[in-house]
This record gives structure tokens, C-alpha cells and sequence, in this order.
């Protein structure tokens, strides 16, 4: 066991929430990313080395949110204050999927270990869980949940664990939501995300 001094490499961003909350950790656990000090970075970490390595594609749009990995095509996904990128194994270029409409009425709060999923925590509507396809940047799923804390994907990501601050612990299924496009519709909450035009 040994400290990694994240201050060293600019890696003590809080995105809005005490302490490091946000950070994501590679399949195969040699890289940690964190968010930067810096507005809109993000700091990648070799945690053999403890070093800081290249990322010329560490810029995000504003806080950063959530990180994630895709360990099939090693892409990394973030979600920051414009809406959800990916940053391409290949070339290092980070490009937009979906942009936030509305971004005043929810946080986001996870990914799936799978990185294809994002779940969203709304402010308003006493209180909702947004599951949304990143990919499709569309809602598949809402689940009502009231003062939540923290969360966390299942290892195949069919399921949620989510904190809350008055009822301790409960545990979502994908499978089980309410009807997304009655969310959608709510005339004080409107569309929880949208495509970018071409």
C-alpha cells in the first residue's frame, strides 16, 4: 500500500462534492483517473509508477461529473456541465454524444462498469433516478428515489444500489421502471438530454 500525492499531478478536483469523489479506475487497474484542480481536466495516473502520464485529451467542458471505462474497446466515458463525451482509445480525442438540454434539475452521479449506461439524480419531482443509453442519449428508465447520496452499478449493471439519506439502502432492477415519457413530459423538468445537431 502506498499514497499516490494527487496533489503532485494537479489531481484534486472535488466536482462539486467533498473530497475526490469522482474517479475511475481501468480494467486491468494500471490507470486511475481523477479530476484535475484545473476546471475541466482530468488527470490520468499510472498506479504502478505513480506518475502522471500524457492525456492530451484531458479537457472536459466544465466540472467533471463522472468517469467510466469501456473495457471492450478501452474508451473512456465522462460526463461533465455540456453533457457526456468519450475519449477514443485509439487517438486520444475526446468528441461529444449527447448534450444536456436541461441540466439545472438533475446531477450525475454513475456509470456502468459496462460504460453504457448513466444514471442521473433529479432535484425536483420528489425525487427520481434517470437511468439513461449513452449511446442513444435517450431515458430507458426511471425509479423513484428520494434524497439520495450516493450510487452504484451492479458488476453487469441490471442493477442500482443507491444510498439515501433517510431510508439507508435500496436496491433498483433495470428492468422495473416507471414510464420514462411521463418524466419526460413534466412541464417543470422537460428533456433530460438530447442529441447535438450534425
Amino acid at each position: 500500500m502506498a499514497d499516490i500525492p494527487l496533489e503532485k499531478y494537479d489531481g484534486t478536483g472535488m466536482s462539486g462534492k467533498p473530497g475526490a469523489w469522482v474517479m475511475a479506475l481501468s480494467p486491468d487497474e494500471k490507470t486511475l483517473l481523477v479530476p484535475g484542480a484545473g476546471r475541466g481536466n482530468i488527470v490520468r495516473i499510472n498506479t504502478i509508477t505513480h506518475q502522471k502520464e500524457d492525456f492530451p485529451a484531458g479537457d472536459a467542458r466544465g466540472v467533471v461529473s463522472a468517469m467510466g471505462f469501456r473495457p471492450k474497446n478501452g474508451e473512456i466515458i465522462f460526463a461533465d456541465s455540456q453533457g457526456i463525451s468519450r475519449i477514443r482509445a485509439e487517438d486520444q480525442q475526446a468528441s461529444i454524444m449527447t448534450q444536456w438540454c436541461s441540466r439545472s434539475v438533475y446531477s450525475v452521479e454513475g456509470i456502468s462498469p459496462d460504460g453504457q449506461y448513466l444514471a442521473l439524480v433529479s432535484y425536483g419531482l420528489q425525487g427520481y433516478v434517470i437511468l439513461l443509453n449513452i449511446n442513444a442519449g435517450q431515458i430507458i428508465g426511471v425509479y423513484p428515489a428520494s434524497y439520495v447520496n450516493h450510487l452504484r452499478f451492479s458488476a453487469d449493471g441490471r442493477k442500482i444500489f443507491v444510498m439515501l439519506a433517510k431510508n439507508g439502502l435500496i436496491q433498483l432492477d433495470r428492468e422495473s421502471s416507471l414510464d420514462p415519457q411521463a418524466i419526460i413530459r413534466h412541464p417543470q423538468y422537460g428533456d433530460v438530454a438530447c442529441i447535438p445537431e450534425p
